[in-house]
């Protein structure tokens, strides 16, 4: 790499106690980020690097970005901590302290979800979610999915939840594209979708071209798989 353009922008998750949805949001660079990317050029020869902001507001921004644990979704890392059993959450000397509200939200999930008893302790079904590699909110659908005789359609639905959208829309293909997703579309439910498109994968042995040929992102259908 002999050139670097930087934006000094870059998308980062960040959750939202009070809504308690994570989203995709573009935030400046930090100046260690700036710099490190700096970085990429010139590494075996000489190199540039052509920043699209002024030094001023490179030096007003922050020197780090702030840690991940600061600004996400902790009931995973709660649930985790009680089944090792750090009991009391609150007090813990975390490295990077997050914010005490995201702490409650966390606590507060997991007792909606059935993790934690009024008294904030395991539950039969806390334990065997934190048994499970997922999110506190799928490890829960699957446990119910047992009561309801549906445990393979919501493991199959789960398995599509957390990664990148399986429709593809290539430029200049878009209305094909749409024609074509139209097909899989369970009116009211993308998680029937979701398993409609699963059905028909299974139903044409996997293939990758069946795949391309209906605008669906080979690579999501085989990490579902």
């Amino acid at each position: 790499i002999k050139y670097v353009i930087d934006s000094g922008l870059i998308k980062q998750i960040e959750y939202d106690p009070r809504s308690g949805v994570e989203v995709l949001v573009t935030k400046k660079h930090s100046k260690s980020g700036c710099i490190q990317r700096t970085g990429r050029a010139g590494r075996v020869s000489p190199g540039e690097c052509w920043r699209l902001y002024t030094e001023k507001d490179f030096e007003d921004r922050e020197e780090f970005h702030k840690p991940e644990i600061m600004r996400s979704n902790l009931s995973h890392v709660v649930l985790t901590m009680k089944k090792i059993g750090i009991e009391d959450v609150r007090s813990f000397e975390f490295i990077d302290p997050p914010d005490p509200e995201i702490l409650e939200d966390a606590v507060n999930t997991l007792k909606e979800l059935g993790a934690l008893d009024e008294n904030e302790h395991l539950t039969h079904i806390g334990e065997l979610m934190a048994e499970l590699p997922l999110e506190p909110h799928v490890a829960r659908m699957v446990i119910e999915s047992e009561k309801y005789k549906c445990t393979n359609a919501v493991c199959t639905i789960a398995a599509f939840l957390g990664s990148r959208s399986v429709f593809v829309r290539p430029k200049g293909y878009e209305f094909q594209a749409d024609e074509k997703h139209q097909n899989f579309k369970i009116p009211g439910s993308d998680f029937l979708t979701l398993l409609n498109i699963w059905k028909q994968y299974e139903a044409n042995n996997f293939s990758y071209t069946w795949a391309r040929n209906n605008f669906l992102n080979p690579q999501v259908l085989e990490e579902a798989r």
